[in-house]
């Protein structure tokens, strides 16, 4: 699977190849997205571009995700 991301808005010396898994799907995608936005250069805009634009879809699960 190959992931679309924009230009400059990863530090690729991160470590992305950690292990996510096995286990439910709302924590192993929530530990993915944690991975993700921990090696990004302003993590705040990481989360931004993650965020829901419009209403949520009644099967979607709402995650709590945090920047440090």
């Amino acid at each position: 699977m190959e992931l679309c991301i924009k230009p400059g808005l990863l530090n690729c010396s991160g470590d992305l190849t950690r292990h996510v898994g096995p286990g439910p799907m709302h924590l192993v995608l929530k530990e993915a997205l944690s991975l993700l936005i921990s090696v990004a250069y302003k993590a705040s805009k990481a989360l931004k571009e993650l965020e829901l634009d419009g209403d949520p879809n009644p099967y979607m699960t709402p995650m709590v995700l945090k920047a440090k």
